[in-house]
């Protein structure tokens, strides 16, 4: 693998000889802004997480709170499309009284939000040669050198630093991070035990990543994928135990090593090793698995988030820029248990509208986060699977996802007994008594079924969930069990579903341990949809007309045997309705050959209308005005078929799209199937040149 820090440098270097041989003309650089360096960074944005990217770009459609377009992947970035601190806002304590340079980033763990006190590493060393791109910095200027870190596995040189998870109770780490002005640098360099010492006094650990290989030993090493702990000089996680078996991941066995580069865990010891995400510094291309080095990938197998998903609210040109520090805020570093996630394993409460407000808050419910860019944001409908943290060392014995209708006041207790609960039930993973042996998830009202169910009133034994989770209860693990999945539109038929399916509700956690019940300081606000969209019967739900020169519209072309010729450009006029519609989309098919398809759209209702297709007569309910049949937009039979347009009967095709974020569920996974909602009517009508 090339170093990162040739791959920097390399840039640097072919600039230099460009500019022996080219003249010295000046750059424009009027469409991007000059940034404000006074401007106070939103460092807020990024509570629920942060990341950088592998490379710099220009943002579009946002506003940094600086002004300047122009993003570092030294930047730390919001997941919601926001740029909480420069780089030179994260060495700001290293070059007081000037705007430092820009040193890129590479490990990143956001500790505390206030202050703040962040721990990172750079791309590249300090210029003064006060740290290096190994040493583990703090923004209020404290430095733990790289060869502290890697004391004890024998590493005696700056082997660098990828990434960095602090692991402990958050009030002992900072307790430890805010003895470091007691201890500089040059300390930990005189006596580079002093860390692992510190970290067991504190009781705490810092899981971290290197950039190169290093020999331990007669018979191991320690590999740039593998994650270490600097507490116990161990391998956390081998390369190996991270990705699938069908993964050839790790040396020597399987052939190769990926890398590890951002990194992210719970802060508690256990959950840790069992809830991972990270990102490599290679791609994989497989038959099974495939991922970039720009993805967020769970521990074991599967993708959180892809590149596309954490850049895509920059508006960016590229549609891949890789993916370098990575660091999650509250949703993984609650102690109390708490709802995270709402409609699906990467949509978190911070990212709807009301998805995250005191009790008796307020919100429309929909969905805002980075995998939308419809601007009034998304209802939830049918299945709705809610996630969060419970931890299994914290003594809770039973817990639940309470509910009621929105605008209505919150309950005095917990356990309200005119409060309902959502109720799930579970098909769990057995194994299997026959060949080929292994785990597998019996059919429904088979004699092997084995459920997990909630009450009545929505409980869950939590001691039965714990054990499902992670297979001591059945012997296979069932890491697909989510805290609830909610049948918002009754579709179990046990009348577990909302009273309205297409209202809005308040969610929140409820849970009993030790000292007796509790509920989550915050609440959730999801607004339903489970109406579908409807098109009119015909004649008004799809029409054609011809398009007269002029741009007004001609004679009506009806069905088949009544072809108009010498027209190729019509007007598409229809009507259609939804409380929460998306977009629609026209297909044509037939001509010369009769199979020739020709697409247009997809039509999406906050599309600005550019004076031909006439958007401009749909909103977020569909057509408007409602029940009323407007032009959709005009298609040009020549332009779309060309030598296929010959005199025909051809079929129209009309799709009108759902907003709404539907999960189906099967009692084992619930699985989006968003895409597969909408309304359909097709008409025949004839046409030739």
């Amino acid at each position: 693998m090339i170093s990162k820090r040739l791959s920097r440098l390399a840039p640097l270097v072919l600039v230099a000889v460009l500019c022996l041989v080219l003249p010295a003309t000046p750059i424009a650089s009027a469409s991007v802004p000059a940034a404000d360096e006074s401007a106070v960074p939103p460092i807020g944005a990024c509570a629920n997480g942060a990341f950088s990217t592998e490379e710099d770009f220009i943002a579009r459609d946002i506003k940094p709170f600086d002004g300047s377009l122009y993003i570092s992947d030294g930047d730390v970035l919001s997941f919601s499309g926001d740029v909480c601190m420069r780089n030179h806002n994260l060495t700001a304590a290293w070059f007081v009284g000037a705007v430092g340079p820009d040193l890129g980033l590479d490990a990143l763990d956001i500790l505390e939000i206030g202050k703040p006190i962040i721990a990172f590493s750079t791309e590249v060393d300090d210029p003064s040669g006060r740290f290096t791109s190994g040493d583990l910095l703090f923004t209020p200027g404290w430095a733990i050198p790289n060869l502290a870190l890697v004391y004890p596995f024998n590493i005696k040189w700056d082997i660098g630093l990828d990434g960095v998870q602090f692991i402990g109770k958050i009030e002992d780490i900072l307790r430890f991070v805010n003895s470091l002005p007691n201890r500089p640098r040059e300390l930990f360099l005189q006596n580079p035990g002093l860390l692992q010492a510190l970290l067991k006094e504190y009781n705490i650990d810092i899981w971290f990543t290197v950039e190169g290989t290093a020999f331990i030993g007669t018979k191991s090493q320690v590999l740039d994928g593998d994650l270490l702990s600097a507490a116990t000089g161990t391998i956390i996680f081998p390369q190996s135990a991270l990705l699938p078996p069908d993964v050839p991941a790790g040396l020597p066995q399987r052939g190769v090593d990926f890398g590890l580069d951002g990194v992210v865990t719970p802060r508690d010891p256990e959950l840790a090793r069992k809830m991972l995400w990270f990102s490599t510094e290679i791609l994989y291309q497989g038959e099974k698995t495939s991922f970039t080095d720009g993805d967020v990938l769970r521990l074991g197998n599967g993708i959180e988030r892809t590149n596309w998903d954490l850049i895509q609210p920059f508006h960016p040109v590229a549609d891949f820029l890789g993916l370098d520090a990575l660091s999650l805020g509250s949703p993984v570093t609650e102690k109390d248990p708490n709802i995270q996630k709402l409609c699906g394993d990467q949509r978190f409460v911070s990212e709807f509208d009301g998805g995250l407000v005191p009790i008796n808050g307020s919100g429309s419910g929909l969905y805002k986060g980075v995998f939308t860019d419809d601007p009034r944001g998304q209802p939830c409908g049918l299945y709705v699977p809610v996630d969060g943290f419970v931890p299994p060392a914290a003594g809770v014995t039973k817990f639940r996802v309470a509910y009621r209708p929105s605008g209505t006041a919150a309950p005095g207790a917990v356990d309200d007994p005119a409060t309902p609960g959502i109720r799930t039930r579970w098909r769990l993973a057995v194994p299997r008594p026959f060949w080929p042996f292994g785990c597998f998830i019996p059919s429904e009202g088979s004699i092997l079924e084995q459920l997990l169910e909630t009450d009545t009133r929505g409980w869950t034994n939590a001691n039965d969930w714990f054990k499902a989770y992670d297979g001591t209860l059945t012997g296979c693990v069932n890491h697909n069990l989510r805290l609830a999945v909610w049948d918002t539109n009754n579709s179990q038929g046990f009348g577990w579903g909302a009273p309205n399916p297409d209202g809005q509700y308040v969610l929140w956690l409820e849970w009993q341990d030790g000292g007796g019940l509790h509920r989550e300081p915050v609440e959730h606000n999801l607004q339903l949809d489970n109406k579908l969209p409807t098109i009119a019967p015909y004649p008004n739900g799809l029409q054609v007309y011809v398009n007269n020169p002029d741009g007004t519209r001609g004679s009506q072309v009806v069905a088949c045997g009544s072809e108009k010729t010498g027209a190729s450009k019509f007007q598409i006029w229809g009507q259609f309705a939804d409380d929460y519609y998306s977009r629609f989309s026209l297909r044509v098919v037939g001509g010369g050959p009769p199979t020739a398809i020709a697409g247009f759209g997809p039509q999406r209702w906050w599309d600005l209308n550019d004076g031909t297709l006439g958007i401009k007569n749909t909103d977020d309910t569909g057509t408007t005005p409602n029940l009323t049949t407007k032009q959709l937009r005009n298609i040009d039979m020549a332009a779309a078929l060309g030598s296929a347009f010959t005199t025909c009967c051809y079929l129209l095709d009309l799709w009108v799209y759902d907003a709404s974020i539907r999960h189906a569920f099967d009692k084992v996974v619930a699985t989006d199937v968003s895409g597969d909602y909408y309304a359909y009517q097709p008409i025949t009508f004839g046409a030739g040149p």
